[in-house]
């Protein structure tokens, strides 16, 4: 375990708010009674004081803390994309592998791994979502146009229902508004509603 030090200084649009309330919404991981008990422990210091979790804060306050940062609990790595087409990605999530940053998972995520094996610039729309201990298909849109198209499609609820089989690897269907082939089908051993989980 190593303990850092972050400091942050105040925003004007900051100014008048009190401090464990500015903490909790910029670092929201963190409860905002948990950084009450952390001001109260004096492992948060404004403008190097010991101060109340009610301190109103002003305009270039110094905001500093400290904290312990320990190895990120281990995730499954084995995520397989089933299907890959112009715009999007069809990817079979294993269980206990979270989507997106969040608490304790910083690096160990389907967004870092996939960033890791497309690039750091790569596009992630998750389309449905799924918990960490979830396991199950996800489309997942690569650029912005993709993401739109689907954020429309589910706007629309027409179609987007897709039942999964084992009878074939591949198929076509449609997932369009206005009779478009927008998007094919993919055959699985589960079944999902497409934006729900």
């Amino acid at each position: 375990m190593v303990r850092k030090t972050q400091q942050l200084s105040v925003e004007p649009s900051r100014t008048g708010q009190r401090l464990d309330r500015l903490l909790s919404e910029t670092y929201p991981w963190v409860a905002r009674a948990t950084w009450q008990e952390r001001i109260r422990a004096g492992t948060v210091l404004l403008n190097a004081r010991n101060v109340r979790p009610s301190r109103s804060v002003q305009t270039g306050d110094l905001i500093e803390f400290q904290f312990d940062v320990g190895p990120e609990p281990e995730v499954r790595r084995d995520y397989q994309i089933v299907h890959r087409d112009t715009g999007f990605l069809v990817i079979d999530k294993p269980p206990n592998l979270p989507v997106h940053p969040s608490g304790v998972y910083n690096q160990n995520t389907l967004l870092n791994l996939l960033r890791n094996d497309y690039g750091p610039q790569f596009h992630a729309g998750f389309v449905n979502r799924l918990d960490r201990e979830t396991s199950g298909l996800m489309i997942v849109a690569t650029n912005a146009g993709s993401a739109r198209a689907f954020q429309t499609l589910l706007k629309s609820k027409k179609n987007t229902r897709c039942s999964c089989s084992d009878s074939s690897p591949i198929t076509w269907m449609q997932l369009a508004s206005s009779g478009k082939k927008t998007a094919p089908s993919f055959e699985r051993s589960r079944s999902f509603e497409a934006g729900h989980s």
